[in-house]
């Protein structure tokens, strides 16, 4: 590596956070959620942690990576599919799909799909899922079938990261409503059901059934910004990592960056570092935004350019060119890098780019 802006991805941390969060959900099965390349960790990095456990994912393509990488064990796909010719890219594999629709019970069964299939019930969010009448008529046709078996049925909460929110258990309620309403007990084998996204999970363990669906409690994120403490117990598993590449010393009315948007109040030490929205950093991030400089703290100024940022490291003792600075990780959470700059965790690990290399530590 030439450029020092790096992501080292914590294969232990990511272990010991699996551990954590059985232990939170003891009676029930971690199904783990490792879409958008592990939230942008790379799924490779993490397999061997994962490797004996089921996992999530969005698509297709995910899970040929996924296969293409050696995993032997079973992928549940969370869109389901899109046509029937997803059906033939699985074939032979240990895939399954979740429907939501009547399509895509449509495609499955015009491909001739033989398997296990997890249906999904919209209780609420109005994002994907099935009503009471279409629940129903997949259940019919699948209970009439002879080459496809209801494994679960799953509902997704919409704010159950909010602890203000009664709209979780309007969907519970929904949820069981729509269950009731049905002939899901009357199946050959009645199915399991998954509620808790991570964020329910860890606030409300009353809802955790049989299959429980971690996704950014995995990598160290906190799905609940209301209450900090509810992750303490697991650990960051990336640490965005790069280096001061220049230093200068500007006069107090002198301005840093694009636009002219910061102006030094008093002498001040810049400092640019290799790293800038052109590695996923986020270019909305405001002056004051933290960061670690030699594991001292210190603010963002200016705006965020493709490739370097602008740090006022004038606090900051012994800076030299080559110093570490670290944008997230073990000594600044994600998650108040999130809340300067307006965003979620999960876009942020996701957001990196391919030029940011991974590294396994």
């Amino acid at each position: 590596m030439s450029r020092p802006a790096v992501a080292y991805i914590d294969q232990a941390a990511f272990s010991e956070n699996i551990q954590f969060l059985q232990r939170q959900a003891s009676n029930s099965e971690l199904l783990l959620v490792v879409k958008a390349d592990a939230y942008g960790h790379g799924v490779e990095n993490l397999l061997p942690a994962f490797k004996h456990h089921r996992v999530a994912v969005a698509c297709v393509e995910e899970a040929l990576t996924l296969i293409d990488l050696g995993y032997s064990g079973e992928v549940i796909l969370l869109e389901g599919l899109f046509n029937s010719a997803c059906v033939d890219k699985l074939r032979g594999h240990s895939a399954v799909f979740v429907i939501h629709s009547l399509f895509q019970l449509d495609c499955l069964e015009n491909a001739g799909y033989e398997g296990r299939v997890w249906l999904k019930v919209d209780s609420g969010m109005h994002r994907l899922g099935l009503n009471e009448d279409d629940f129903r008529d997949c259940l019919q046709r699948i209970g009439k079938s002879k080459k496809m078996q209801l494994e679960t049925v799953m509902t997704h909460f919409a704010s159950a990261d909010d602890p203000r929110s009664t709209s979780i258990s309007t969907q519970v309620s929904r949820f069981h409503s729509v269950l009731s309403g049905s002939d899901a007990n009357q199946l050959a084998q009645a199915p399991s059901l998954s509620l808790c996204n991570s964020a329910a999970l860890l606030l409300h363990p009353e809802f955790q059934e049989q299959i429980v669906r971690p996704g950014i409690v995995l990598y160290g994120g906190n799905p609940v910004p209301l209450i900090p403490s509810v992750t303490d117990g697991l650990k960051p598993v990336m640490h965005l990592k790069s280096e001061v590449i220049a230093l200068r010393e500007i006069e107090t009315g002198e301005t840093v960056g694009y636009g002219d948007t910061w102006t030094a109040l008093r002498k001040t030490i810049i400092a640019t570092v290799a790293m800038g929205y052109g590695d996923g950093y986020p270019r909305h991030a405001p002056s004051g935004t933290p960061v670690m400089v030699d594991g001292q703290r210190a603010p963002l100024v200016g705006r965020v350019s493709m490739d370097l940022i602008t740090i006022d490291v004038t606090e900051v003792r012994n800076v030299n060119i080559g110093s570490e600075v670290e944008f997230w990780g073990a000594e600044l959470s994600i998650d108040e890098v999130a809340e300067h700059a307006g965003t979620i965790s999960y876009q942020l690990c996701t957001a990196i780019t391919a030029r940011v290399p991974r590294v396994c530590i």
